[in-house]
């Protein structure tokens, strides 16, 4: 299943991407198209229907909200004609000139007249979702209509158009004068609470040409993966999707542990409730009727499987009846990177060894041995941890060799070494850094002649601000220092600043630490030869 997955999603979807850029294809076609892809993945054969399947608009959702990562075509088709229409509202290509002198894309215009044009059906059903997700950032005001277009959250004449005329302003460029907001006083008095969100909107110190921005893009372009985003189904997030879909994980597994998690694995309690009538009985025990639940986390055989497991990482596994809260005590175990990820491998590993022997025992009849199941997955950990990521530290370093891999060490910091010299001609220098720990105070001074200056933040705060400031004469000490104290500690709302002040004149080394709080300032001067 996992290679059909990966051809569905990597060859079948681009093949259609041409032709849903410029059209709109029939809905029918939409749906035959996607059960094919459906059928495909599920059984291999574009006609054969399987019955326990996961529903398709989960399977076209993210794989952070459960689903495969897929796109739906019947929203891929409309994506692509938002990227036609947005080109064509506001590109300045041929295609974009000719767009707009051919088709009714303002808002203002009858959009649902008939066209002669194998476009126009695609783009008229583009044209709203596009009008209500973008918004006029404006310049001279020319290309923008003053009632239909968007400037602000909705179109003015929303909430006007019963009282007053449209043909009054046509462009806001008729209410702009000299760069600055000039609307009419009969619209002031009617409608004050417009004309405060119009008289807000900024407008530039030069004129320059209106820009249409897309509001769900936080850089105001439009983007396929957005207009997806916009229009697609969604879902809730899955916790569980985080830890299955990893790249050291191989598909074949992801895919099993996925439809795990939605209970869509056809054991034999789901074939009976989509009317399959069969005797069910655990194919591990023979003592309990078959299903999801008891035949991966219920049975006698699966839960001392998991208890093995868990004396091979040197640690214990409580067996809760429900999956997700077995889940959810599995992922938590408090290991080093490389032997966590390897944990959750040789869990998947687990899932896949149970639904193999139970698949052999009933389509092959052959037995199902304890010791073979611990030998698969010993194999499968063994194999496939070569390919694990992280890192190793401590006790969990001797756990992971003694499975047969090669544990992987935490590489040491590396310590680099930072070398400062004054500059020949005055500066001004401003670093931002990050602090976690108390801010020592070791400064190594130069012959050089001038002022170096240190301000630092509260220690809590969320940075740390280094400013080296050289100065020629000791008026400019003292400006500085004044205009850091009343304007820095005002601006920024820091509660400590230190100031280090070293000045080198005349063979005669100040030193001078500053303590300013928001109440008070404290200094203390030293002098020395």
């Amino acid at each position: 299943m996992a290679g059909r997955f990966q051809l569905v999603q990597s060859v079948y979807q681009s093949l259609f991407l041409h032709s849903f850029s410029v059209y709109q294809l029939p809905s029918c076609i939409l749906k035959h198209l996607s059960a094919c892809a459906r059928n495909f993945i599920w059984s291999g054969d574009l006609s054969s229907q399987k019955l326990v399947t996961v529903d398709w608009s989960m399977v076209c959702g993210p794989k952070k909200e459960g689903g495969l990562g897929l796109c739906d075509l019947a929203s891929l088709n409309l994506t692509a004609l938002l990227s036609f229409g947005w080109d064509a509202l506001q590109s300045y290509s041929l295609w974009g000139s000719f767009a707009r002198q051919r088709f009714p894309l303002s808002p203002y215009r009858n959009q649902n007249i008939y066209l002669r044009s194998s476009v126009w059906h695609g783009l008229k059903r583009a044209l709203p979702i596009l009008n209500n997700n973008s918004r006029w950032i404006i310049g001279d005001g020319r290309s923008v209509s003053f009632w239909f277009d968007k400037c602000l959250d909705e179109p003015i004449i929303s909430p006007l158009f019963s009282i007053i005329s449209p043909k009054v302003l046509p462009r806001v460029s008729d209410v702009i004068e000299a760069q600055s907001w000039s609307l009419p006083d009969y619209f002031s008095n009617l409608f004050p609470s417009i004309v405060q969100q119009i008289l807000r909107l900024p407008l530039p110190l030069n004129a320059k040409d209106d820009k249409l921005i897309w509001e769900p893009s936080p850089t105001g372009k439009f983007s396929f993966s957005s207009g997806y985003h916009l229009i697609r189904r969604r879902h809730s997030d899955c916790a569980w999707a985080k830890v299955i879909w990893k790249h050291f994980i191989p598909p074949r597994l992801s895919i099993l542990a996925w439809r795990l998690f939605h209970d869509k694995l056809p054991t034999e309690d789901a074939l009976q409730r989509r009317g399959i009538s069969l005797a069910s009985i655990c194919c591990l025990c023979h003592n309990s009727e078959e299903s999801t639940a008891h035949l991966f986390f219920g049975c006698r055989i699966s839960r001392q499987l998991w208890r093995w497991l868990a004396c091979q990482f040197g640690t214990s596994l409580p067996l809760p009846d429900s999956l997700v809260a077995f889940w959810d005590v599995y992922v938590r175990k408090p290991f080093s990177k490389q032997l966590h990820n390897l944990w959750i491998f040789a869990g998947l590993s687990t899932i896949s060894a149970i639904w193999k022997a139970r698949n052999k025992f009933i389509f092959e009849g052959r037995p199902i041995y304890f010791h073979r199941l611990c030998m698969s997955i010993n194999s499968a950990i063994v194999h496939g941890g070569k390919f694990i990521p992280g890192y190793s530290q401590g006790f969990d370093t001797r756990i992971i060799s003694s499975l047969r891999i090669q544990p992987i060490p935490r590489k040491a910091p590396t310590i680099l070494p930072v070398l400062w010299s004054p500059p020949w001609f005055p500066w001004l220098s401003l670093i931002q850094m990050v602090c976690l720990k108390e801010i020592p105070v070791l400064l190594h001074v130069e012959e050089f002649s001038g002022i170096a200056m240190v301000v630092f933040s509260e220690v809590s705060a969320n940075g740390l601000v280094i400013a080296t400031l050289f100065l020629q004469s000791y008026q400019q000490l003292l400006l500085v220092l004044s205009l850091l104290i009343s304007g820095v500690g005002t601006v920024f709302g820091w509660k400590v600043i230190v100031l280090v002040l070293f000045l080198l004149f005349n063979h005669l080394i100040l030193i001078l630490l500053g303590l300013f709080i928001r109440n008070g300032l404290f200094v203390w001067i030293a002098f020395g030869k």
